[in-house]
């Protein structure tokens, strides 16, 4: 089968983790005073040693005993760039018992006021006023919740003109969210970003772009956020052009899912049953279903790439799925989301492609309603073919050096911030702590990787024999 991607991926270049020439151009850069728009002002020291010889694990030693390395002297190894979300709002909407932001111990839909100004490169993008929200769910517990940014009429502005994330088409947007990192808030604080990434690039699933920022809250530093698109449907009519009240966008169970926005009833009266009634061992069923129904790149791809992370937050959660009904050409499509389970050593050696192979008892049996479109699939031979053919492609997009540029891109942004943000909120990883965790990061996927390979290949030359 032909590649089925439609866009080649990223070249793969080796981004080791501290490049000569990016010091050397910070450096440049930094070589007078500096001011973050905080009040905060960075001296640094033009003469930083011997850049050739830094690496993760000289800074893994120097930190091992305590904090030798301040925010201060890494800002003059790394420079400093992160944009700066300033937020003003009434004291009573963050602490007050009944329902404080930062107090109420659920997820809930208040909104409130609140002033949010927005620093990037030192110029001000925007000072608005917007809606307020708390998001999340077991980060919910944590102090440093995750915030909604809503823009709407009656606050002033409807929505925000400006291109937040690098590489990326979309320049509007109605919300975004400061997320402080999910369950992996206390390990990396980067895993979702990494992987929604190394996603993004396949192109055919939808993933909310992002990138990291400084959190003050009424003056208070606040921390490390990931500033992120929320994926509404404004977010399609904005990307794609399509009416937002044709989207709609389903979840979580398969065959009974709860509808996020729109109208499920096209899904439960056309597509549910054909899946339950049809023959898929015949190709001009699983054909019928691809040219009618469902995009067969979106589908491949997502299902592909969630069992190659091992995502075990997944599929009894963060299943999505969405499709516009503005024209009968339009498919159902697929969201990736919520990646912060995923390659973690305990599961590292385990794999599960629905019926097809299981080689873990780590898992309940109502996950199993996650797989019931791919089980209908996997029952046409040529399916299992296309699919895994596309699936070893994809262990190649994950290779460990395209990998690993990534992962370093996304740690090298949020590395000199990293003290502060750990002296703010006591509970994470000392700074040494956190720099073993991201080479370990890196380690667990080049043993996915070269782990699952030689299975996926296994599997295809089986069905190709048979």
């Amino acid at each position: 089968m032909p590649s089925m991607m439609n866009q080649p991926l990223v070249k793969k270049t080796l981004f080791g983790f501290v490049l000569s020439a990016f010091l050397a151009f910070n450096t440049l850069q930094l070589s007078s005073c500096s001011s973050d728009d905080n009040g905060i002002e960075y001296v640094p020291s033009l003469d930083i040693g011997d850049t050739d010889s830094m690496s993760i694990d000289s800074l893994i030693i120097e930190t091992e005993d305590s904090m030798s390395l301040s925010g201060d002297s890494l800002l003059t190894q790394f420079g400093h760039s992160l944009p700066v979300v300033k937020i003003t709002i009434d004291e009573k909407y963050l602490w007050s018992e009944d329902s404080g932001l930062f107090v109420v111990n659920h997820p809930v839909l208040w909104e409130f006021p609140s002033q949010v100004i927005y620093i990037d490169k030192g110029d001000t993008i925007f000072d608005h006023a917007l809606g307020l929200r708390l998001k999340g769910n077991y980060s919910i517990n944590l102090p440093n919740r995750s915030m909604g940014l809503y823009w709407r009429e009656k606050y002033g502005e409807k929505n925000i003109n400006y291109p937040f994330f690098e590489n990326y088409d979309l320049n509007k947007f109605k919300r975004l969210k400061l997320r402080n990192g999910g369950t992996d808030a206390d390990q990396l604080l980067t895993k979702d970003a990494v992987l929604s990434k190394l996603i993004a690039e396949l192109r055919h699933v939808e993933v909310a772009n992002s990138r990291p920022v400084k959190v003050f809250i009424n003056g208070d530093y606040w921390g490390l956020y990931n500033l992120r698109e929320l994926i509404t449907p404004r977010h399609f009519q904005y990307k794609y052009g399509l009416d937002n009240e044709q989207i709609t966008m389903l979840q979580d169970n398969l065959q009974e899912p709860q509808v996020d926005d729109g109208d499920a009833n096209e899904y439960l009266t056309t597509v549910l049953p054909f899946l339950e009634t049809k023959d898929f061992s015949e190709d001009a069923t699983v054909e019928q279903l691809f040219d009618q129904y469902m995009d067969k790149f979106s589908f491949i791809d997502y299902y592909a790439a969630e069992i190659y992370i091992g995502n075990w937050d997944w599929p009894l959660n963060n299943m999505k799925w969405w499709k516009s009904s503005e024209s009968s050409n339009q498919k159902w499509q697929w969201i990736a989301h919520d990646l912060d389970m995923a390659l973690e050593e305990k599961h590292i050696e385990h794999i599960w492609i629905g019926d097809y192979y299981k080689n873990t008892d780590d898992v309940v049996e109502h996950h199993s309603h996650g797989f019931f479109m791919l089980n209908k699939l996997m029952e046409n031979q040529q399916f299992r073919i296309d699919f895994f053919e596309r699936f070893l492609e994809i262990i190649d997009h994950f290779s460990p050096e395209h990998f690993n540029e990534i992962a370093e891109k996304e740690m090298d942004q949020i590395l000199p911030y990293y003290p502060d943000h750990k002296n703010k909120w006591n509970y994470y990883l000392s700074f040494s702590e956190w720099l073993t965790a991201q080479k370990k990061f890196k380690s667990l996927n080049q043993h996915r990787n070269e782990w699952i390979k030689p299975i996926i290949k296994d599997f295809l030359e089986h069905e190709q024999n048979n």
